[in-house]
């Protein structure tokens, strides 16, 4: 692996990883179905992180496939639960908008694996679903309070640190 996507590839596994917190809130405030999906959402997005990271930018074609599929219900589920919020569809429709601008950036300007090109983007692209995602739940819950939420926030955040370094201890040992 060349020294920039010894970088690169963990920042995206890195923000994929915290999308344990929307779904820490969801399960907690038992936002079903949403909340399965975001669970399946978060395990396959690391692995297919994690097989992004082993076979240095080509992923298995099965994973990917379910990768996207999984990425297609999230955003299914999100235009579902926050349809009446101007704040969840704006948030959420960056998402689409980040995937583009990395495509174009890989395709017409070949820049790949860099963080201010398409891998920063990509990594954009999951903060924007991840903030989408944490909203919905105080969107469809107007009985919340701070500080329990903050402690699952950083219930969640903490959960996430612990997957990324677990799954960057898969990757050194299975390389």
């Amino acid at each position: 692996m060349s020294g920039l996507n010894e970088i690169i590839s963990p920042c995206m596994l890195f923000t994929m990883s915290l999308f344990s917190i929307p779904t820490i809130l969801q399960i907690y405030y038992n936002i079903f179905p949403f909340f399965i999906i975001t669970s399946i959402h978060l395990l396959i997005g690391i692995l297919f992180h994690i097989n992004f990271i082993l076979t240095h930018g080509n992923p298995n074609i099965i994973i990917k496939i379910f990768d996207h599929a999984i990425c297609i219900l999230i955003s299914g589920f999100i235009i579902i639960y926050g349809k009446n919020s101007t704040i969840i569809i704006l948030i959420s429709s960056s998402a689409p908008v980040f995937y583009i601008l990395e495509l174009v950036a890989i395709k017409k300007y070949k820049i790949k694996h860099n963080l201010i090109g398409s891998a920063g983007l990509h990594s954009l692209l999951h903060i924007s679903t991840m903030t989408a995602s944490s909203y919905i739940v105080f969107y469809v819950n107007d009985d919340y309070e701070i500080f329990i939420d903050t402690i699952l926030i950083l219930s969640g955040f903490f959960i996430g640190m612990f997957l990324f370094f677990l799954s960057m201890i898969i990757v050194r040992f299975s390389q």
